[in-house]
């Protein structure tokens, strides 16, 4: 596949997927050239056809000032967190850990789209 897109990793296209997963289709976010590496089809729009909240992609939202949150992936799939951090919150750091608190091995990744 990174032969045929001409993508620097496979990671890399992993990446750009659940960022457009998550952006596309979603007011606010205007499409820039993240996301839209792979061609527009208005996801968020069509997953609201869907009458079950267990058959849409939703994030995990938060306000608070350190969320923490437990989730599990399985290979190629993603976790979103939606966080609007409290207007005063001081700079912000981001751990991400395993259930014995450990460091996450290298075949996970991590991005962090930010919308202003």
């Amino acid at each position: 596949m990174v032969e045929t897109t001409g993508a620097p990793s496979f990671a890399w296209i992993q990446t750009l997927w659940g960022l457009n997963l998550y952006s596309d289709g979603r007011t606010g976010v205007a499409q820039g050239i993240y996301t839209r590496a792979f061609t527009y089809f208005d996801f968020f729009d069509i997953m609201h056809y869907y009458t079950s909240d267990a058959t849409r992609l939703q994030p995990y939202i938060s306000s608070d000032a350190e969320p923490t949150i437990s989730k599990s992936v399985k290979g190629g799939s993603t976790a979103y967190l939606e966080w609007e951090p409290p207007s005063s919150h001081a700079p912000t750091s981001i751990r991400i850990r395993t259930p014995e608190d450990d460091e996450l091995p290298d075949v996970i990744g991590m991005w962090i789209f930010r919308i202003q």
